[in-house]
């Protein structure tokens, strides 16, 4: 259909040759076109009539006063097309050139109707996740359509975009296109051929990785990329190489109260996929985005030196951390250990090796006394119990036995008590916890040995194939479970309070005891049965 037709012939006739522009647009009467002839000393604006082009000369394609509803696709020649490859130009104003072998043509100026139109996504670059749509008709706000893909001009399209685990969604555009066909399948214009426009995103408050935009009168694909994220070295023969909590540092000491644990290389290389990095707090409550806004993250390892105090109890601190990832990768995303960090106030026990040594006893053979850090030696003589015990003394002091007047030791020997095994013990890496169980006469062992964050175990005894069970850590929990299959009133479930030395249980009827050893301990005795 023609809006308005050029008819232009050679003022020499060129090689016997008239030239003829023929300007449509379709759909008909969509649009005014027209064309400009363009002559440096004679630019004829808007001729409707007789005008002469020679080869090689230009002119200007143009269309105004666009209907409602509709959208430019691009100018075309020969043929009406909505095939982005068939556009010459997606511009308003195009100028093209009369050619010597084209002594007739035909450009069309192509338009496509507000309704009908297509969502796509690029797949070529969303290979790592995945998008989704709502739209909400523009007409009826609660007409909601999940994952619509034929969308009309003026509906409200809410983009979420799911990256695969492992990855983060790096970026995400949208841009109105015309359809063409290339081997059967739909695939994106070459850079010559540029997209029609850019259509813009609104990010949904509060909605990570959602936006919104509003249907243009156009074809619409979304794209995304996505960004794998930085993460440790795999561990044998499960689990990662992530951070652990250290064991046995005590406040004060210039020690890590974590393992390190090791990044992953970049593919190919032998260059970690990031760094690190470490902040420490005592606030157990503190979430994950609390501790990314925070001040004060390290690449250091965190040490118990800081804790300078006199700590009577051993105490919890919270260890966050993060791969700060490098080029190409993201960060990832905050984890936190639980870290114990004990006590540093011993017990000095005094023991006679004769008449004359100073013990509870003998206090009169002479004096002891104690000096923390700078400060003032303390006599602590009268402190001494009937035990033949000095409690509550700080790691580093100075500890001086002074003989009474008139006497002077002979030897004065100082030696390291062993430690006495707890059940905090059975939360230190390698640790070895064996529970045996008997119900109704018989008697099944399981054996769980701590590697990391998770407990491997073997069970003996009998019925032992029989049996379900684990062993896990929460926080200073230990979590004990095993379910028979055969018959559920053999069940049982034991939470350990590691901190309190105490321990609660949820027993089926066929249930007798228990009993739990650690590192061959057995600590039954020293636990306390609470509700």
């Amino acid at each position: 259909m023609l809006c308005m037709l050029m008819l232009f012939s050679a003022s020499e006739m060129w090689a016997g040759t008239t030239f003829t522009v023929d300007v449509k647009c379709e759909p008909t009467g969509v649009a005014k076109v027209y064309a400009k002839y363009v002559d440096a000393e004679n630019y004829n604006e808007n001729q409707e009539t007789g005008n002469y082009l020679n080869s090689s000369e230009n002119f200007n394609l143009k269309y105004d006063n666009l209907q409602e509803g509709y959208t430019f696709l691009g100018w075309s020649k020969g043929a009406p097309s909505t095939n982005a490859l068939d556009m010459v130009s997606t511009d308003q104003v195009a100028t093209v050139t009369v050619l010597s072998s084209e002594p007739t043509v035909t450009y069309y100026a192509n338009f496509a109707s507000g309704s009908n139109f297509t969502i796509t996504e690029d797949g070529s670059i969303s290979e790592h996740g995945t998008i989704s749509y709502t739209v909400q008709d523009k007409d009826d706000a609660e007409k909601i359509t999940e994952n619509a893909k034929v969308v009309n001009e003026g509906d409200l399209v809410t983009v979420t975009v799911t990256a695969d685990e492992g990855y983060v969604v790096g970026s995400v555009t949208a841009s109105t296109y015309a359809t063409w066909e290339a081997a059967g399948a739909r695939r994106k214009a070459p850079a010559a051929i540029p997209m029609l426009g850019d259509v813009t995103l609104t990010p949904v408050e509060g909605k990570a990785n959602t936006w919104t935009f509003t249907m243009p009168a156009a074809n619409v694909q979304v794209s995304a990329t996505y960004i794998p994220v930085a993460a440790f070295a795999p561990a044998e023969p499960s689990g990662t190489l992530a951070p652990t909590a250290a064991q046995g540092v005590i406040a004060g000491e210039d020690k890590a109260i974590i393992v390190a644990g090791t990044v992953a290389n970049i593919p190919e290389t032998t260059n970690p996929q990031g760094t690190v990095k470490y902040f420490v707090t005592d606030n157990k409550d503190m979430t994950a985005e609390q501790a990314a806004a925070a001040n004060g993250w390290v690449e250091a390892l965190p040490t118990a030196a800081g804790y300078t105090g006199s700590y009577a109890d051993d105490f919890q601190v919270y260890v966050w951390y993060y791969i700060q990832a490098a080029t190409g990768y993201a960060d990832s995303e905050p984890q936190r250990i639980e870290v114990t960090v004990q006590s540093n106030l011993f017990d000095l026990t005094l023991k006679a090796a004769n008449a004359n040594t100073i013990d509870a006893t003998q206090a009169s053979k002479g004096t002891v006394s104690v000096k923390e850090g700078t400060g003032a030696a303390v006599d602590k003589t009268s402190a001494i119990t009937d035990e033949g015990k000095l409690e509550g003394i700080k790691m580093g002091s100075e500890v001086k036995l002074n003989a009474k007047q008139g006497y002077k030791f002979r030897k004065v020997e100082v030696k390291k008590a062993a430690s006495t095994p707890t059940l905090k013990d059975a939360l230190a890496d390698g640790a070895t916890v064996v529970i045996t169980y008997t119900w109704t006469g018989n008697v099944t062992t399981f054996t769980y040995t701590k590697n990391g964050d998770t407990y491997t175990g073997s069970t003996t005894g009998e019925e032992a194939a029989s049996f379900a069970n684990g062993m896990s850590k929460d926080g200073t929990t230990l979590k004990f479970t095993a379910s028979y299959q055969d018959d559920a009133q053999a069940n049982v479930s034991i939470d350990f309070f590691t901190d309190t030395n105490e321990y609660s249980v949820v027993k089926g009827l066929l249930f007798t005891s228990f009993t739990i050893s650690v590192n061959g301990t057995d600590l039954t005795s020293q636990l306390t049965k609470v509700k």
